[in-house]
This record gives C-alpha cells, structure tokens and sequence, in this order.
C-alpha cells in the first residue's frame, strides 16, 4: 500500500478512544498504530480511525479471503448510494510492508457537488484473512492529514 487515504463510511456504534496506541489483530496477524490525538471506533473485527476533529476516517475490517468479491461489490454499491459520478481505476497489485495488497483508486463528488478521492484497498494479511481498508476524502483534507495518513500507512505490518 503506497498511501493509506481516509475514509467516510457508516460504522456501528462503538468504543470511542483517543491515543496513540497499537492495535492488534491476532487472528489476522497484522498490527497498526494510531497516531496521537487520532480516535478510533470499533465494533467486532471493523473499526473506524478518526483525525483529532473527526474530519475524516479511515475505515478496517478483517474477513475471509472467500468474501473478496462480495467486499468489492458492496464497497461499490455503497459508494454509489453516498456519493455521484463515481470513476473507480483499475486493480492494482502492491506490497504494503511486504504483504501483498490490492488497491482501487478513483474519485467522486458529494450529493452537494464537493470532489472526494476515493482508496479501496485489500491487504493479504499473514495468517490469510483479507484486511479491507477503505477512504473517501477531499484532496484538502488528505493533505491536512498526510503525516498521520503516512504514519498509519508504515505501521500497518505483520505481529511478530
């Protein structure tokens, strides 16, 4: 994963906590690092990772690799219910910290006409889950972010 984008999309009610700490994901064998001042929301195996105004989140969840299609197919449809002219690219294989990962980049805009980048990504996690990451955020904000984005983006890597 070259960049790890930030995401609007609907969680469940959660814990909400602010600080840097790592979370671990044993059964998927990954874990990632939340930036001070960052808050992050879970509920099961999904949780949502917040800028420190909740300007913009990024949003994980682990499944079965069986499930990578359905994911695809959902994560599309919800795109098209929340937002307009949705322009997705093409698959494109990468290593995020040596495990292999699937990334889907595009752009649309708001029901108010407001252009948002889109990131989908799947990482192929050690123990053979599918960690799906997905963000939609303005250019704007992703620039306002990019130190945390970053920081989130090199943490994520296999448990040891």
């Amino acid at each position: 994963m070259k960049s790890l984008f930030v995401a609007i999309l609907i969680v469940g009610f959660g814990l909400s906590v602010q600080a840097q700490e790592t979370f671990t994901h044993k059964e998927a064998g990954v874990e990632i690092t939340i930036p001070a001042d960052w808050y992050y929301e879970h509920a099961d195996d999904a949780f949502t990772i917040y800028t420190p105004g909740k300007e913009l989140g990024i949003s994980l969840a682990v499944m079965e690799a069986h499930q990578i299609d359905k994911a695809v197919d959902e994560a599309t449809k919800d795109l098209e219910k929340e937002f307009t002219a949705v322009e997705l690219g093409e698959v494109k294989e990468a290593k995020s910290n040596g495990m292999d990962s699937f990334e889907i980049g595009g752009t649309a805009k708001t029901r108010e006409g407001v252009p948002v980048i889109i990131y989908y990504c799947m990482v192929v996690t050690p123990t053979a889950k599918i960690l799906e990451i997905s963000a939609v955020g303005t250019e704007a904000e992703f620039n306002k972010f990019a130190k945390g984005i970053k920081q989130l983006d090199e943490s994520l890597k296999p448990v040891k």
